[in-house]
């Protein structure tokens, strides 16, 4: 939900999407099988669901998946995964039988498609579940430190970051120190990449 009052709040009337996450955040409130509202961001944004509701939001216009990836999407029951695909999403797929190379896939996707100006959504739940408990929805399969801290620094330099919204992260699941400090090497990392770029100035100048 966060990512989508960002995506409202931006001056940006068609950004590309990156999303780190193990969840698709795809649901409309006629599938979901939780009540879970943190499901149903991107349905909102699209304009499927909660359609009056989001009427009344400044710049919310309707969105579409045409330039939108996944980096590490995996923890899904068999409707939620197809819901992606027949959506026309492109994603990098976890995988817990065996080791998905992210960086590698994720510097092929780039230099096929066009992605920029995008939003850069990072649920840190996103790591594997190895790391211990980033929230109450951990899952094997996922991205090691070292390849959120190399992707987060790559981004940057395929694309133009509007932001980035860093969610999902309880502090008290059991691995907060830990998981903390991975977050905060991935943000600087991204940070880091934007001012090498130039993407970015401190001072605001763009």
């Amino acid at each position: 939900m966060a990512s989508a009052a960002v995506a409202c709040g931006l001056p940006v009337e068609d950004p590309a999407f990156f999303y780190f996450d193990p969840h698709d955040d795809l649901d409309s409130p006629d599938v979901n099988e939780n009540g879970y509202l943190d499901a149903m961001g991107l349905p909102m944004l699209r304009g499927e669901s909660w359609k009056t509701l989001m009427k009344t939001v400044p710049g919310s216009p309707a969105r579409g998946y045409d330039r939108f990836l996944y980096c590490g999407l995996r923890d899904q029951s068999g409707p939620q995964r197809q819901r992606v695909i027949e959506a026309g999403m492109r994603s990098i797929w976890g995988n817990d039988e065996r080791k998905v190379d992210f960086v590698d896939e994720l510097q092929t996707e780039l230099g096929q498609g066009s992605y920029s100006p995008a939003l850069v959504h990072l649920d840190l739940d996103v790591l594997d579940s190895s790391y211990g408990k980033v929230n109450a929805y951990p899952s094997p399969g996922g991205l090691f430190e070292s390849e959120l801290v190399q992707c987060l620094g790559i981004v940057p330099t395929k694309t133009h970051p509007t932001s980035l919204t860093v969610c999902s992260f309880d502090p008290h699941a059991g691995d907060g120190d830990k998981i903390a400090r991975i977050g905060i090497r991935a943000i600087l990392a991204f940070a880091e990449s934007l001012l090498t770029t130039g993407a970015w100035q401190p001072d605001g100048s763009n």
